[in-house]
């Protein structure tokens, strides 16, 4: 027990979880694009863009509008049955099978095990934009959850009808999940040890 609460602590102290569980992070052209999961058996969580407006660079330079994107992944995609997004306060119903394209600023019909969601209005971008992702079906696993694929759709113009740049179409790596607590008793404790061994030399 006491082996369980010095591994929790330092845990904490790290800003681990018991699962090793953390959030997943890529920055393209500038803007950073995180998810973060909130409840693996309900198939939730947060994905969140950072530095779009005042700091994108690239072809994304002078985007000001999202109007769509989509997420999936092998693990996940066929049990998708819907799903929805929310961006302050407002829920925008997902489309199951559809995706971005390059082709028009909407979600596309040919996204095979995708979940696209098509924002009427168009949202206008700030720096810190978080979306509350809520998925049906399922059963879902962290590793499914925390590593996604995303494609997003910008816009210059409000009512442009094609996306502007680059469409992202890229896994948000995920953390490197290792033993959970059994993995995390084992490293406290070598660290344990090899306190005690400084602490006898010193002495």
């Amino acid at each position: 027990m006491k082996k369980m609460i010095i591994a929790a602590a330092l845990a904490t102290g790290l800003g681990l979880s018991p699962t090793g569980a953390s959030a997943a992070t890529l920055t393209f052209q500038d803007v950073t694009f995180t998810t973060d999961v909130t409840s693996v058996a309900n198939g939730t969580f947060t994905l969140t863009i950072d530095n779009l407006l005042t700091g994108a660079t690239g072809n994304w330079a002078n985007v000001n509008w999202l109007s769509a994107f989509d997420v999936r992944d092998s693990t996940f995609g066929q049990s998708i049955t819907g799903g929805t997004a929310t961006y302050l306060g407002n829920t925008t119903n997902g489309e199951v099978g559809t995706q971005v394209s390059g082709s028009g600023a909407d979600c596309q019909n040919g996204g095979a095990g995708a979940l696209c969601f098509n924002f009427d209005p168009n949202v206008q971008i700030t720096d810190h934009m978080v979306f509350n992702i809520d998925l049906d079906g399922g059963p879902f696993t962290f590793a499914a959850l925390d590593g996604i694929h995303l494609r997003v759709a910008f816009l210059v113009n409000q009512n442009d009808t094609s996306p502007t740049g680059s469409l992202l179409s890229q896994d948000i790596p995920g953390p490197i999940v290792g033993a959970g607590l059994p993995g995390l008793l084992m490293a406290c404790g070598g660290l344990i040890a090899l306190a005690r061994r400084r602490r006898q030399q010193v002495a």
